[in-house]
């Protein structure tokens, strides 16, 4: 059988990929074949198997445009690249490589740089949710936290959280890694964690830009999470994603990193936990939302380090709505594929 140059391959699998509207390539060496799979809505599939003599060329294609090393085999690599679609779209590419028994396995993510951002309906959230949400921005002040696993769209939901900001009279600023949509209007600034130049260093340079609202890609460390409240209790909004189970147990993580009780009592203000579903048809996909605002009763149990069970002891009807409470809203409305959600009841 005839195949292209690994260039020209390389290329088809790329752009099939877009034309899929898949969030990500796995390329999997194996015994005969190199697998090509895609993720696809949340589902990975496989979608070709390739001779595995194609796929050190694969891999050094790969490492080239990532500018990683290629004569490295045995240790993960970590890069990224862009390429242009024939429509003009450009399309970042996060690139992760992995050795494995049979060889570098290459995991692919990617990034529409001009893709439409979504409102927060479009993204699921129900109109009694979007309320609560839109009254907490209103006020431009305090710390608000978006949590979920990886995949789950919380980066989607900052962006459908700045898109109701972006107005000409307030100064945006957002940390990422990286810029994952351009956003006219609002200065973007991707991290170099390889360089030295951090979340935390870049969130301390900037609090010197005098910005009113500060978007931070990941809470990952107490320092980086210290900064973002002080900027928080100075007087402007934050909005960051931070990796925790739950809304409750985002609150008590950040404690346990080091950051003080009474300094999360006294500036975090929403806490919203996401996943990302399949709906009825199977294929799409849409999100579910736990939503937790603080009231002053758990402001007062978050200050003495207060359990989860404390926590939520203390939550309203008005304040806190279970994952639960979306998920069988949705399912009475015949927006959901029930298997998917069974676990969340």
């Amino acid at each position: 059988m005839d195949f292209p140059s690994v260039i020209e391959l390389f290329e088809t699998v790329l752009n099939d990929a877009c034309a899929a509207s898949a969030s990500d390539i796995h390329l999997c060496p194996g015994n005969p074949d190199l697998l090509v799979r895609l993720r696809v809505h949340g589902a990975l599939r496989d979608v070709s198997r390739l001779p595995m003599q194609l796929h050190p060329e694969l891999l050094a294609r790969i490492k080239i445009l990532a500018q990683l090393r290629i004569d490295e085999h045995l240790m993960p690599q970590d890069g990224r690249f862009s390429f242009e679609l024939p429509d003009g779209a450009r399309v970042d590419v996060r690139v992760s490589l992995t050795p494995t028994h049979h060889g570098e396995q290459a995991v692919l993510r990617l990034l529409r740089l001009h893709a439409e951002l979504e409102t927060l309906k479009g993204l699921g959230l129900r109109r009694e949710y979007r309320a609560v949400i839109e009254a907490v921005l209103g006020r431009q002040t305090g710390l608000v936290l978006v949590t979920g696993p990886t995949g789950s769209g919380k980066t989607s939901t900052l962006y459908a959280l700045l898109r109701l900001l972006n107005t000409r009279d307030i100064s945006i600023m957002t940390i990422e890694d990286p810029v994952e949509y351009e956003m006219p209007g609002v200065a973007q600034i991707s991290v170099h964690p390889a360089a030295g130049f951090s979340f935390a260093h870049a969130l301390r340079s900037v609090m010197r830009q005098d910005p009113d609202v500060i978007m931070v890609g990941e809470i990952r460390d107490r320092e980086t999470a210290e900064l973002a409240i002080h900027a928080a209790l100075t007087g402007h909004l934050v909005l960051a994603t931070f990796h925790a189970n739950d809304a409750p147990a985002a609150l008590l993580r950040l404690i346990t990193m080091g950051v003080e009780p009474y300094l999360v009592a006294s500036t975090v203000e929403l806490v919203l936990s996401q996943r990302l579903v399949r709906t009825k048809d199977e294929r799409a996909r849409i999100g579910i939302f736990e939503l937790l605002r603080l009231n002053a009763a758990m402001r007062e149990v978050i200050a003495r380090s207060g359990s989860k069970d404390a926590l939520l002891a203390c939550a309203d009807n008005a304040s806190y709505w279970p994952l639960a409470h979306d998920c069988q809203a949705k399912l009475e409305r015949n927006l959901l594929y029930p298997p998917d959600v069974q676990r969340y009841l």
